[in-house]
Protein backbone atom coordinates (compact mmCIF):
# COMPACT_ATOMS: atom_id res chain seq x y z
CA UNK A 1 0.00 0.00 0.00
CA UNK A 2 1.31 3.06 -1.31
CA UNK A 3 2.05 5.74 1.89
CA UNK A 4 0.46 9.25 1.85
CA UNK A 5 3.62 10.91 1.01
CA UNK A 6 4.20 8.87 -2.11
CA UNK A 7 0.91 9.16 -4.37
CA UNK A 8 -2.00 9.87 -1.78
CA UNK A 9 -1.31 13.46 -0.91
CA UNK A 10 -0.81 16.96 -2.95
CA UNK A 11 1.03 19.53 -0.90
CA UNK A 12 0.43 23.36 -1.17
CA UNK A 13 1.03 25.94 0.92
CA UNK A 14 -1.89 27.95 2.14
CA UNK A 15 -3.93 28.25 4.76
CA UNK A 16 -8.07 28.67 5.29
CA UNK A 17 -8.08 31.99 6.32
CA UNK A 18 -5.69 35.18 5.90
CA UNK A 19 -3.71 36.18 9.24
CA UNK A 20 -5.58 39.06 9.63
CA UNK A 21 -9.00 37.05 9.58
CA UNK A 22 -11.45 37.56 12.13
CA UNK A 23 -13.50 34.58 12.88
CA UNK A 24 -15.42 33.95 15.72
CA UNK A 25 -14.39 30.82 17.80
CA UNK A 26 -16.42 27.46 17.60
CA UNK A 27 -15.97 26.18 20.66
CA UNK A 28 -17.14 28.38 23.47
CA UNK A 29 -18.72 25.42 26.14
CA UNK A 30 -17.27 22.39 26.59
CA UNK A 31 -18.97 19.85 28.28
CA UNK A 32 -16.85 16.81 30.04
CA UNK A 33 -18.76 13.53 31.12
CA UNK A 34 -16.65 12.54 34.47
CA UNK A 35 -16.16 8.76 35.69
CA UNK A 36 -13.32 9.51 38.57
CA UNK A 37 -11.07 7.27 36.48
CA UNK A 38 -7.39 8.41 35.19
CA UNK A 39 -8.37 8.87 32.24
CA UNK A 40 -11.41 11.09 32.96
CA UNK A 41 -9.27 13.24 34.45
CA UNK A 42 -6.53 13.48 31.63
CA UNK A 43 -9.14 14.23 29.63
CA UNK A 44 -10.03 17.13 31.53
CA UNK A 45 -7.39 18.72 32.37
CA UNK A 46 -7.15 19.00 28.00
CA UNK A 47 -10.65 20.19 28.09
CA UNK A 48 -9.47 22.96 30.61
CA UNK A 49 -6.31 23.74 29.03
CA UNK A 50 -8.21 23.81 25.22
CA UNK A 51 -10.80 26.18 26.77
CA UNK A 52 -8.26 28.48 28.16
CA UNK A 53 -6.71 28.78 24.65
CA UNK A 54 -10.37 29.28 22.75
CA UNK A 55 -11.81 31.37 25.56
CA UNK A 56 -14.20 28.88 26.53
CA UNK A 57 -16.05 27.63 29.51
CA UNK A 58 -15.90 23.71 31.31
CA UNK A 59 -18.85 21.92 32.78
CA UNK A 60 -17.31 18.65 34.33
CA UNK A 61 -20.53 16.65 34.28
CA UNK A 62 -20.95 13.82 36.24
CA UNK A 63 -23.97 11.29 36.33
CA UNK A 64 -24.56 8.78 39.07
CA UNK A 65 -26.64 5.78 38.55
CA UNK A 66 -29.26 5.70 41.94
CA UNK A 67 -28.81 2.80 44.14
CA UNK A 68 -30.51 -0.47 43.52
CA UNK A 69 -33.71 -0.94 45.92
CA UNK A 70 -32.81 1.58 48.33
CA UNK A 71 -33.94 4.70 47.83
CA UNK A 72 -33.24 6.05 51.57
CA UNK A 73 -29.38 5.99 50.59
CA UNK A 74 -30.47 8.64 48.20
CA UNK A 75 -29.16 11.25 49.73
CA UNK A 76 -25.54 9.60 50.97
CA UNK A 77 -24.76 8.65 47.76
CA UNK A 78 -25.45 12.78 46.16
CA UNK A 79 -23.24 14.01 49.36
CA UNK A 80 -20.78 11.63 48.27
CA UNK A 81 -20.70 12.16 45.02
CA UNK A 82 -20.73 15.85 44.94
CA UNK A 83 -17.92 15.56 47.77
CA UNK A 84 -15.74 13.79 44.87
CA UNK A 85 -16.77 16.05 42.51
CA UNK A 86 -15.35 18.73 44.36
CA UNK A 87 -11.83 16.97 45.03
CA UNK A 88 -11.89 16.36 41.13
CA UNK A 89 -9.31 17.75 39.13
CA UNK A 90 -8.54 20.28 42.19
CA UNK A 91 -5.76 22.65 40.55
CA UNK A 92 -8.80 23.40 38.78
CA UNK A 93 -10.95 24.39 41.38
CA UNK A 94 -10.94 28.04 41.49
CA UNK A 95 -10.88 28.38 37.95
CA UNK A 96 -14.04 30.60 37.38
CA UNK A 97 -14.53 29.14 33.85
CA UNK A 98 -14.96 25.25 35.19
CA UNK A 99 -18.40 24.23 36.86
CA UNK A 100 -18.83 20.87 38.33
CA UNK A 101 -22.53 19.02 37.77
CA UNK A 102 -23.59 15.93 39.44
CA UNK A 103 -26.62 14.37 38.52
CA UNK A 104 -28.73 10.71 39.80
CA UNK A 105 -30.43 9.23 37.28
CA UNK A 106 -30.10 5.42 36.01
CA UNK A 107 -30.17 6.72 32.37
CA UNK A 108 -26.58 8.07 32.36
CA UNK A 109 -26.12 8.48 28.83
CA UNK A 110 -29.61 10.15 28.10
CA UNK A 111 -28.91 12.66 30.98
CA UNK A 112 -25.77 13.33 29.70
CA UNK A 113 -27.04 14.26 25.94
CA UNK A 114 -29.98 16.12 27.62
CA UNK A 115 -27.84 18.51 29.35
CA UNK A 116 -25.81 19.09 26.84
CA UNK A 117 -28.75 20.43 24.18
CA UNK A 118 -30.48 22.46 27.20
CA UNK A 119 -27.23 24.16 27.90
CA UNK A 120 -25.86 24.68 24.62
CA UNK A 121 -23.01 22.56 24.34
CA UNK A 122 -20.55 22.46 21.51
CA UNK A 123 -17.89 20.46 22.41
CA UNK A 124 -18.03 17.09 24.41
CA UNK A 125 -14.90 15.75 25.12
CA UNK A 126 -15.24 12.34 25.89
CA UNK A 127 -12.25 10.22 27.48
CA UNK A 128 -11.72 7.00 26.71
CA UNK A 129 -10.11 3.97 28.64
CA UNK A 130 -7.10 3.13 27.07
CA UNK A 131 -6.24 1.86 23.94
CA UNK A 132 -5.97 -2.12 24.35
CA UNK A 133 -9.49 -1.47 25.18
CA UNK A 134 -10.27 1.17 23.17
CA UNK A 135 -12.83 -1.19 20.69
CA UNK A 136 -14.63 -2.49 23.74
CA UNK A 137 -15.03 0.22 25.87
CA UNK A 138 -16.21 2.75 22.78
CA UNK A 139 -18.84 0.02 21.80
CA UNK A 140 -20.31 0.23 25.31
CA UNK A 141 -24.14 1.93 25.53
CA UNK A 142 -23.36 4.92 27.19
CA UNK A 143 -20.19 6.38 25.01
CA UNK A 144 -21.75 5.07 22.24
CA UNK A 145 -25.34 6.19 22.41
CA UNK A 146 -22.81 9.85 22.85
CA UNK A 147 -20.50 9.65 19.89
CA UNK A 148 -24.07 8.45 18.00
CA UNK A 149 -26.61 11.13 19.41
CA UNK A 150 -24.76 14.18 20.41
CA UNK A 151 -26.10 17.33 19.12
CA UNK A 152 -22.29 18.92 18.97
CA UNK A 153 -19.21 17.63 18.05
CA UNK A 154 -17.45 14.96 19.93
CA UNK A 155 -13.69 15.13 20.79
CA UNK A 156 -11.61 11.62 22.13
CA UNK A 157 -8.87 9.83 21.44
CA UNK A 158 -7.10 6.55 22.52
CA UNK A 159 -3.94 8.30 23.48
CA UNK A 160 -2.53 8.52 27.04
CA UNK A 161 -3.10 11.53 28.86
CA UNK A 162 -0.07 11.16 31.01
CA UNK A 163 1.59 14.39 29.84
CA UNK A 164 -0.65 16.27 26.91
CA UNK A 165 1.13 16.76 23.76
CA UNK A 166 1.36 20.25 22.95
CA UNK A 167 0.10 19.87 19.41
CA UNK A 168 -2.90 18.50 20.56
CA UNK A 169 -3.36 22.12 22.09
CA UNK A 170 -1.76 24.10 19.13
CA UNK A 171 -2.42 21.75 16.28
CA UNK A 172 0.14 22.83 13.13
CA UNK A 173 -2.15 20.97 10.65
CA UNK A 174 -5.80 19.72 10.95
CA UNK A 175 -6.64 16.56 8.44
CA UNK A 176 -10.71 16.09 7.81
CA UNK A 177 -11.42 12.88 6.17
CA UNK A 178 -15.05 13.06 3.87
CA UNK A 179 -16.80 10.44 1.71
CA UNK A 180 -19.21 13.12 0.13
CA UNK A 181 -18.39 16.90 -1.36
CA UNK A 182 -21.89 17.37 1.05
CA UNK A 183 -19.75 16.01 4.07
CA UNK A 184 -16.85 17.61 3.48
CA UNK A 185 -18.32 20.58 3.41
CA UNK A 186 -20.43 20.33 6.26
CA UNK A 187 -16.80 19.27 8.17
CA UNK A 188 -14.69 21.62 6.50
CA UNK A 189 -17.02 24.78 7.53
CA UNK A 190 -16.71 23.60 11.38
CA UNK A 191 -12.89 22.82 10.89
CA UNK A 192 -11.89 25.93 9.36
CA UNK A 193 -13.13 28.37 12.04
CA UNK A 194 -11.54 26.14 14.86
CA UNK A 195 -8.24 25.89 12.41
CA UNK A 196 -8.34 29.47 11.75
CA UNK A 197 -8.64 30.61 15.75
CA UNK A 198 -5.76 28.02 15.87
CA UNK A 199 -3.77 29.17 13.27
CA UNK A 200 -3.75 25.31 12.02
CA UNK A 201 -3.59 24.56 8.28
CA UNK A 202 -6.30 22.33 6.72
CA UNK A 203 -5.65 19.06 4.86
CA UNK A 204 -8.56 17.02 3.52
CA UNK A 205 -9.10 12.83 2.83
CA UNK A 206 -11.73 12.24 0.20
CA UNK A 207 -12.66 8.89 -0.83
CA UNK A 208 -12.13 7.48 -3.75
CA UNK A 209 -15.65 6.80 -4.62
CA UNK A 210 -16.59 10.63 -3.73
CA UNK A 211 -13.74 11.63 -6.04
CA UNK A 212 -14.73 9.69 -8.91
CA UNK A 213 -18.20 10.34 -8.56
CA UNK A 214 -18.35 14.08 -7.28
CA UNK A 215 -15.01 15.46 -9.01
CA UNK A 216 -16.62 19.12 -9.76
CA UNK A 217 -18.53 19.63 -6.02
CA UNK A 218 -15.39 18.43 -4.35
CA UNK A 219 -12.93 20.78 -6.57
CA UNK A 220 -15.21 23.66 -5.35
CA UNK A 221 -15.07 22.44 -1.73
CA UNK A 222 -11.31 22.72 -2.26
CA UNK A 223 -11.21 26.06 -3.52
CA UNK A 224 -13.21 27.24 -1.01
CA UNK A 225 -11.46 26.59 2.17
CA UNK A 226 -7.47 26.63 0.13
CA UNK A 227 -6.80 23.45 1.62
CA UNK A 228 -3.29 22.97 2.33
CA UNK A 229 -3.15 19.15 1.43
CA UNK A 230 -5.17 16.51 -0.24
CA UNK A 231 -5.44 13.29 -0.13
CA UNK A 232 -7.31 10.16 -1.55
CA UNK A 233 -8.32 6.84 0.90
CA UNK A 234 -10.16 3.52 -0.29
CA UNK A 235 -13.18 1.84 1.78
CA UNK A 236 -11.15 -0.77 2.81
CA UNK A 237 -8.03 0.85 4.68
CA UNK A 238 -9.70 3.70 5.95
CA UNK A 239 -8.14 3.70 9.64
CA UNK A 240 -4.78 2.45 8.09
CA UNK A 241 -4.55 5.38 5.57
CA UNK A 242 -5.76 8.01 7.75
CA UNK A 243 -3.06 6.87 11.15
CA UNK A 244 -0.49 6.61 8.48
CA UNK A 245 -1.79 10.55 7.14
CA UNK A 246 -1.88 12.28 10.36
CA UNK A 247 1.83 10.91 11.57
CA UNK A 248 2.89 12.07 7.96
CA UNK A 249 1.34 15.38 8.33
CA UNK A 250 2.30 15.76 11.70
CA UNK A 251 -1.82 16.26 12.30
CA UNK A 252 -2.24 17.22 15.86
CA UNK A 253 -6.18 16.24 15.03
CA UNK A 254 -8.23 14.59 12.58
CA UNK A 255 -11.62 15.93 12.15
CA UNK A 256 -14.74 13.39 10.58
CA UNK A 257 -18.14 12.94 10.26
CA UNK A 258 -21.34 11.22 11.63
CA UNK A 259 -23.78 9.65 9.65
CA UNK A 260 -26.88 10.76 12.23
CA UNK A 261 -28.87 12.99 10.33
CA UNK A 262 -26.29 13.58 7.80
CA UNK A 263 -24.72 11.90 4.76
CA UNK A 264 -23.27 8.08 5.96
CA UNK A 265 -20.22 8.24 6.41
CA UNK A 266 -17.76 5.62 4.90
CA UNK A 267 -16.21 4.59 8.61
CA UNK A 268 -20.03 4.25 10.14
CA UNK A 269 -21.40 6.84 12.84
CA UNK A 270 -19.04 6.49 15.61
CA UNK A 271 -15.45 5.76 13.31
CA UNK A 272 -14.18 3.21 16.40
CA UNK A 273 -11.17 1.86 14.62
CA UNK A 274 -10.22 5.58 13.64
CA UNK A 275 -9.83 6.42 17.08
CA UNK A 276 -8.23 3.40 17.94
CA UNK A 277 -5.91 4.07 15.19
CA UNK A 278 -4.53 7.34 15.12
CA UNK A 279 -1.47 9.13 17.14
CA UNK A 280 -4.16 12.38 17.71
CA UNK A 281 -7.76 13.51 19.53
CA UNK A 282 -10.33 12.86 16.67
CA UNK A 283 -13.57 15.39 16.63
CA UNK A 284 -16.48 13.76 15.02
CA UNK A 285 -19.32 16.30 13.76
Amino acid sequence: MATPGESRVRMSAQYAFGPETEVDPIVSNILVPVDFSERSAGAARFAVQFAHSVDARVTLFHVERPPEGNLFRMAEVVRSVEQRMSAFLSESARNPSVQRIVRVHPDVAGTILRHAEENGADLIALPTHGYSGIRRVLRGSVTAKLLRNAPCPVWTTAQTFAATPVDWLDPERILCAAGTASEGDRIMTWASRLAAHLKARLCIAWSRKGVREEPEEIDRVQRRYRIDAEMVFEPEDVPEVLRDAVAWLRAGLLVIGRSGGHAKAPWGSGGYDIVREVPCPVISV
